[in-house]
């Protein structure tokens, strides 16, 4: 293994999360040819190529951490998760302190559905590197994903303490507390966004579903104009504005966004219309 080799880490995710490695020595620029070759190959989509280029450079460093963990990467893109996590487990294995490989294993082990050890490796890259949200981000979504919202929700508060301006943490964790029975939260993560991106078409939506709950109908409608202005065909804003300005009294706009769903086409609208409950606005 080549030692107090400089490494360049590239951006994360199985598309560029490989690992450069640079060295003035002969025997590591041979093996520094391995992996651009190795990453060369990936980039372009010849995964079979760049397994063999990472192979030779087992070959050449059986006890290099890094090798193993790019062909982890590869096979995992290949969807041999099996194979990726046997490589990942290589990497860790010699060196465990590499944050990403416990991410990335973390990852294929949740694909592969095994729960406890995905979320055992996302407290491990967590307990490497606590100021990474990029953990937390991964084990909130798997959190999620198991109905273990009140976690879930603390992991993507820990993604906003690091970074404040993730659009996508506010608006997870907006979800989430809807699915707490927290509207007044979700509503303030919903306007965090907007503050932020005022023409944000998802957090504008679904604060506009949130007022409803808390029975803000005039700040709903606000937020259904909002996005029509922005999507003139977003239906669903043009039906739950209709239910907003009917909690306000105003039977002819709703009515009227009612027969705007006609017009794009919306066959249950048509059919209600035609019917004894949709007599009132069919007369309009």
């Amino acid at each position: 293994m080549v030692k107090s080799t400089p490494v360049l880490r590239l951006v994360f995710k199985f598309t560029s999360a490989l690992i450069i490695v640079f060295s003035s020595s002969a025997y590591a620029e041979n093996l520094a040819s391995f992996y651009q070759s190795g990453i060369r190959e990936y980039q372009i989509g010849n995964y079979k190529e760049a397994i063999s280029y990472f192979n030779q450079a087992i070959k050449k460093s059986p006890k290099d951490a890094n090798a193993y963990y790019n062909r982890g990467i590869v096979k995992a893109k290949m969807g041999n998760l099996v194979g990726g996590i046997a490589d990942f487990n290589k990497s860790i294995n010699i060196n465990p302190s590499t944050k990403k490989a416990f991410l990335l294993r973390g990852d294929l082990k949740s694909r592969l559905n095994n729960i406890s050890g995905a979320l055992s490796d996302y407290e491990q890259a967590i307990s490497i590197n606590r100021n990474d949200a990029g953990a937390y981000r991964s084990r909130a979504s798997l959190q999620k994903r198991i109905r273990n919202y009140i976690a879930a929700e603390s992991d993507y508060a820990k993604v906003i303490d690091i970074d404040p301006k993730d659009l996508n943490a506010y608006l997870m964790r907006g979800d989430l507390r809807i699915k707490l029975n927290n509207y007044a939260g979700a509503e303030r993560d919903y306007g965090k966004v907007i503050e932020i991106n005022p023409n944000d078409l998802n957090a504008l939506y679904n604060r506009g579903n949130t007022r409803i709950n808390l029975k803000d109908f005039t700040g709903a409608i606000d937020d259904y104009n909002k996005v029509i202005d922005i999507a003139p065909d977003h239906l669903n804003s043009y039906r739950n504005r209709a239910i907003a300005k009917w909690h306000l009294g105003d039977e002819i706009g709703s009515c009227n966004d009612r027969k705007k769903l006609i017009q794009f086409g919306d066959k249950e609208v048509e059919n209600w219309i035609k019917t004894l409950p949709g007599a009132w606005c069919r007369e309009i």
